[in-house]
């Protein structure tokens, strides 16, 4: 599965460009568990536990509306997120 990181517009300039790692300043947005962010920053050799600041939803909608309204950087799992991703 190839997933990237994605967020709001606002928070995206806010988080900017460069090193993986930068994405740990802020709430990471997980579904059911924490297993697709752990795999995606262990490839950028990152290791990944949750934090009380990242947010948790048990549906992948509601994770994608939550990105899209500037509550933290979810995964995009195409082709779920083509449509938001406009």
């Amino acid at each position: 599965e190839h997933i990237f990181p994605i967020a709001s517009p606002e928070l995206a300039g806010e988080i900017g460009h460069g090193d993986p790692a930068r994405l740990l300043k802020f709430p990471l947005i997980n579904d059911s568990d924490a297993s697709g962010w752990r795999a995606w920053l262990a490839a950028q050799d990152i290791d990944y536990r949750p934090r009380p600041q990242d947010r948790r939803f048990e549906d992948y909608n509601l994770v994608l509306d939550a990105a899209a309204h500037g509550l933290g950087i979810a995964l995009a799992r195409p082709p779920l997120t083509l449509a938001q991703l406009k």
